[in-house]
């Protein structure tokens, strides 16, 4: 099971396991006391929607006697990181407009590996230093890759943005959970991102 938003479901699946382990104990004469049933709580990284967890904590019944583990991983990590990036270029090819990040899936592998278009914030910069026009698009959809020499190097395809410019940072939410851990880290010596820990008030 992984990355389910339905709580009804993964309720049953739950079930499941439980009907499962309490056979399986009775067959080969274990007490029973503990069963893990894994991962799988899942978050939708294109919007603000997870798991409906009303309806798994209803759905779940636990025999008297017997812990239910789960692993609840991207519903805690996923919302407590984000991924920031500066728009190094902004290029025209083939009719999409691209924007060129310093990073990219060395960082942030997930939209690569799941296949889909990760959303983003641009936070706008005012500063620009250099004697030179700077390049900006408005009002077009832009596909963000990476400063890696590999066409999956892409983390969103065709998001419409009002305003983008060279020196920008694009922000991507919801990046804690399969963000870092699962990227290629060191391609071609490139540098890691910088960290930034940030804490409430105790």
């Amino acid at each position: 099971m992984s990355n389910n938003l339905d709580g009804a479901a993964h309720a049953r699946f739950l079930a499941g396991c439980l009907q499962w382990s309490l056979a399986a104990a009775a067959e080969h004469g274990v007490d029973l006391r503990m069963v893990n049933a894994g991962g799988g709580l899942g978050v939708d990284h294109t919007s603000d929607a997870m798991i409906e967890l009303a309806a798994l904590s209803r759905g779940v019944s636990v025999p008297a006697g017997v812990e239910l583990i789960v692993e609840p991983g991207r519903v805690l990590a996923a919302d407590a990181g984000w991924y920031a990036a500066e728009v190094l270029d902004l290029k025209h090819n083939h009719g999409t407009w691209f924007a060129v990040l310093r990073g990219g899936t060395h960082h942030f592998r997930l939209p690569a590996a799941w296949g889909y278009s990760h959303p983003f914030t641009v936070v706008a910069r005012d500063t620009w230093d250099y004697p030179w026009p700077r390049p900006q698009i408005a009002g077009v959809p832009v596909t963000a890759a990476g400063e890696l020499c590999t066409p999956r190097d892409v983390l969103t395809r065709a998001q419409h943005v009002n305003r983008l410019r060279v020196g920008d940072v694009l922000l991507f939410g919801r990046t804690g959970a399969y963000g870092w851990d699962i990227s290629h880290h060191d391609f071609l010596r490139h540098d890691p991102p910088q960290f930034v820990l940030l804490g409430g008030e105790r």
